[in-house]
């Protein structure tokens, strides 16, 4: 048993359930010194609820034995079955508000988890009594709920000594959402775990719903301090903010109190000997065994808790330390971590202890270069010890160090930047910036704030006199420079979004980049607004007298071009302030030369709102054409459908002409020879069979001539309507029949009867 209560340091000495919310109605520190200063007349009693006496009589008929017979069998049985020891520190709450300690042992008991009890416990004449006599018989957990306990009668029972655990126990608190196979949960587990389950939300003010949304490697007490401790993380932040001031140590020690710890058991290089697992924690970003780049998932669940973290070390960072940066922050408690060197952490890291606790410095050997294999060979003359309770010290974590043995309770917070920083996703690194974390820049220089350690024993060693320029080893901040240094900037740096219910940092430079935001938008503004009246005066007045002149005079020759032709009064204006507008488009190249001598921005800004002035002044004059012309494009679509019909009205029919298909194939076979003729002729021009292919042309040419005449007879024998010229060249219109369409004319054959041998 005792084993079982050191499963849970995190559970402070005295730090029950009644504590962390039954009494308080919330896990707040203690009352202030105005609190306590009010007179206790202002405080109205609490009215005690009336016991209820149903079936006290019979409870009393129903008695076993009389009272002075109970008497004497409780001799001596207080010395036989002691309380447990923890039952002897003071305890704030009412008398059924069981300890957390309790929790944490009795819900590692089974059905088969062997017990016995203290025969006649209970005095006669009580309803407790009848039962206990009944279910005392029991000699296991299973059998002590068949015969009528619960797990409230169990833990009732346990701190007063009433019970003795034989064993077997788990190892770890019952969670029954862990289970796979359903057949091994007992009568047992589910009375425990929604007992378990119903206590927890009752002590801690929480909701049932939210205790069973646990993130990985939580158990369900771990859940609730962890909640508890998020819900006061947010109000003591909200707090600051109100009264406009730093977060305090205070603040910091009663959330990592409240804080549940995980049994860390990777961490094997600070570990101390004789111990399997330390009490530590890792919020930010990760690389987990995979290689994976992550935040962790106590990060994403719990942001209050490290925004108030990282706000502590914004409010108070030395002015010298500004350029300092990190993603990750490591929680630890009490454990004194043996000498070790860190293997993934990128420049230096800020450690901070908190608590009440004596001894505990951190031991540093600052030109540690990594050469020396053995860490036990290291000198303790080189070391330095910095006293991180009353202080903020900057070290290298990948140098040796290690932290003296302590008495008391202790807390430490590390702020270091894991190197793999660069890999991860902007998602990850924006979220960080949310919460506090100042996320480092691709490139940045690990050496920049602490130079690179020089090694023991070496002519350049540490012994060696260090120049008057050389960046320091270390830092050390004490507690009373840090909080003068913070006044003076103490708030805002992070704000607390209350609609999400989350806190949300924002960056000291986002918030100093906000006036500059401002001033842009309304220089932005101003310029969009003086744009708009220059394109409005822009058509009415050129921006220099040439340009004014060149246009009227395009303007000019425009309108007297158009009034030549012959032209519509509208569509010769349309026309003209188009010619215009391309004129002064052309004197918008002109002012790129100019600029040269301006200066380019000036003129490549004018250059650009010519261009848009032109395009704009195009767009209208095609406008307005497209509608003056309208009219007559539906005229000439009314005059084509009336020659169409007119066409179809006179084509002749398939059996009147049956030698016209034969004199048409004729002509396109002669027209295709012809083409082929030319095509060989052009791909070898000064051949020696030019002769020959002149020859072929004649003849082709000859035949084409011959098949014109015969067409044109046929055509003249048959009543039909002229074939209406087309607007391209070499081409004419048939009617519609057999083979209708338009036939070509090898404009091609002519080209090279003309053309000289």
């Amino acid at each position: 048993l005792k084993s079982s209560a050191r499963c849970a340091p995190h559970i402070l000495p005295g730090w029950s359930c009644q504590r962390s919310l039954g009494s308080w109605g919330s896990m707040a520190p203690a009352a202030s010194k105005k609190q306590e200063q009010k007179p206790a007349a202002a405080e109205a009693p609490k009215a005690k609820k009336p016991r209820n006496m149903e079936g006290r009589e019979e409870a009393k008929a129903a008695a076993t034995m009389t009272s002075e017979e109970w008497k004497a069998l409780q001799v001596g049985m207080t010395e036989k079955w002691r309380q447990p020891e923890y039952m002897q520190k003071p305890h704030i709450g009412a008398h059924n508000c069981y300890r957390d300690d309790t929790y944490e042992i009795a819900t590692r008991w089974m059905a088969e988890t062997k017990i016995s009890y203290r025969p006649h416990a209970k005095s006669p004449g009580s309803k407790s009594h009848v039962r206990y006599e009944e279910y005392s018989k029991a000699t296991s957990i299973g059998e002590a709920l068949t015969l009528g306990s619960w797990p409230a009668d169990w833990c009732w029972d346990y701190e007063r000594g009433f019970i003795k655990v034989v064993g077997p126990l788990r190892e770890e608190p019952i969670d029954i959402t862990r289970t796979t196979d359903e057949s091994d949960i007992t009568d047992v587990d589910r009375a425990l775990w929604r007992w378990y389950l119903k206590e927890l939300a009752k002590n801690h003010n929480l909701k049932i719903e939210d205790l069973q949304g646990k993130c990985s490697g939580e158990s369900l007490i771990m859940r609730a301090h962890r909640l508890v401790a998020q819900r006061e993380a947010k109000s003591r932040l909200e707090a600051a903010e109100r009264e406009k001031r730093m977060v305090s140590d205070e603040d910091v020690l009663e959330t990592l109190k409240q804080w549940a710890f995980a049994k860390n058991i990777t961490r094997v290089n600070v570990t101390p000997d004789g111990q399997d697992w330390v009490w530590s924690d890792t919020m930010g970003l990760l690389r987990d065994r995979c290689g994976n780049i992550h935040l962790t998932p106590s990060t994403v669940t719990y942001p209050e808790v490290v925004a108030i973290i990282n706000k502590w070390l914004h409010d108070r960072l030395p002015a010298d330390m500004a350029a300092f940066k990190w993603t990750s922050l490591n929680l630890n408690h009490n454990y004194a971590a043996k000498l070790h060197r860190d293997g993934n952490n990128f420049g230096p890291s800020f450690i901070k202890a908190f608590g009440d606790f004596k001894k505990g410095e951190l031991n540093y050997w600052p030109e540690d270069d990594r050469t020396t294999d053995q860490l036990e060979d290291l000198d303790d003359k080189d070391k330095f010890k910095l006293d991180i309770k009353n202080g903020l010290a900057l070290f290298n974590g990948n140098c040796a160090h290690s932290v003296e043995d302590f008495e008391g309770q202790r807390f430490s917070i590390v702020y270091f930047t894991v190197r793999c920083f660069d890999g991860a996703s902007e998602h990850c690194k924006e979220r960080l910036r949310e919460l506090g974390m100042r996320y480092p820049e691709t490139g940045e220089d690990r050496y920049a704030l602490l130079r690179e350690p020089k090694g023991y024993g070496s002519q350049d060693g540490a012994r060696k006199a260090a120049g008057k320029n050389e960046k320091p080893v270390h830092g050390y901040w004490p507690r009373s420079q840090l909080e003068k240094a913070g006044v003076k900037r103490a708030f805002p740096l992070l704000k607390v979004c209350a609609n999400l219910g989350k806190a949300t940092a924002v960056p000291e430079a986002k918030l100093k980049r906000v006036p500059k935001r401002k001033e842009e938008e309304k220089e932005e503004s101003e310029a969009t607004k003086g744009k708009a009246n220059g394109e409005a005066k822009g058509k009415a007045e050129p921006e220099s007298e040439e340009q004014n002149e060149e246009s009227d005079a395009a303007k000019g020759r425009a309108k007297a071009k158009a009034k030549g032709r012959g032209k519509s009064k509208a569509k010769a204006e349309a026309e003209a302030e188009a010619e215009a507008q391309e004129e002064e488009e052309s004197s918008t190249f002109k002012g790129k030369a100019k600029a040269k001598g301006e200066g380019k921005a000036k003129a490549l800004a004018k250059i650009a709102f010519k261009a848009k002035r032109t395009a704009a002044g195009k767009a209208e004059a095609k406008a307005k054409a497209k509608a003056t012309t309208g009219d007559k494009v539906e005229a000439k679509k009314g005059e084509k459908k009336d020659d169409k019909k007119a066409k179809k009205a006179e084509q002749p029919k398939k059996a009147d002409k049956p030698e016209r298909k034969a004199e048409e194939k004729k002509a396109d076979e002669s027209e295709k020879a012809a083409a082929k003729t030319k095509a060989k002729a052009k791909a070898k021009p000064g051949d020696a069979k030019s002769s020959s292919i002149d020859a072929a042309l004649k003849d082709a040419m000859k035949e084409v001539k011959a098949s014109k005449k015969a067409f044109k007879k046929e055509e003249k024998s048959t009543p039909q309507k002229a074939p209406v010229a087309t607007s391209t060249p070499g081409t004419v219109s048939l009617p519609k029949g057999p083979k209708a369409g338009k036939r070509v004319v090898p404009k091609a054959d002519e080209e090279a009867a003309k053309r000289p041998r």
